[in-house]
């Protein structure tokens, strides 16, 4: 699994080599137009999106085969959304929820869990958009991790934040690890805004 250490290298990395690339273009010693590499930047982003879903499933242990649609909500508190344009719009009005997968390649996500019922155990809800924002209200009095990033915009996690270029917070309610109803959520996106607020 890829910790954030290994994610912030990673895209480092490729931002770097890319720098390199266009360097080397505009030096006249590439003998091809780096403009020819844009789908391997494609295909490097959609690996990624195929990676954390797989892992995100595997985590929760949740069959999404059975869902249809871009949109499924299970009967035990579990959603998935995949969306490559639109905007996602989910309220959990005294529902329970017990993790959650949403990605969206351009568009919003609005999520409303000030009144979400946690089970016992950790709850993860993983959030990802490539351009858009992102914002999630967050239970009042549950016990929450929360972890955001975007490549270019700003970041709020429960009162903290962060702008500019490649932005990350982390935060943690007190007494996270003790509490028997935990809920970790984890925001990224390439451009835009993630607020999580409480």
């Amino acid at each position: 699994m890829m910790n954030r250490m290994n994610r912030t290298v990673l895209w480092g990395g490729v931002l770097l080599v890319l720098g390199l690339l266009f360097l080397l273009q505009n030096l006249g010693i590439l003998p091809f137009g780096v403009g020819r590499l844009w789908p391997v930047i494609l295909i490097i982003l959609g690996l990624s999106l195929i990676y954390n879903f797989l892992r995100w499933r595997e985590e929760t242990g949740w069959d999404t085969s059975t869902g249809g649609g871009e949109t499924s909500i299970s009967s035990q508190g579990r959603f998935y959304s995949d969306k490559l344009l639109g905007e996602v719009k989910l309220d959990f009005d005294n529902q329970e929820l017990k993790s959650g997968f949403i990605h969206t390649g351009v568009g919003d996500i609005k999520l409303d869990l000030s009144r979400a019922i946690l089970p016992q155990g950790e709850n993860l809800l993983r959030i990802g958009c490539w351009i858009g924002d992102i914002k999630l209200y967050l239970p009042k009095d549950a016990a929450v991790s929360a972890s955001a990033r975007a490549l270019l915009g700003d970041v709020e996690v429960m009162g903290e934040k962060s702008s500019g270029f490649n932005c990350e917070l982390e935060k943690a309610s007190e007494g996270y690890n003790e509490a028997a109803s935990r809920l970790r959520v984890e925001a990224s996106l390439l451009i835009g805004d993630v607020k999580l607020f409480r």
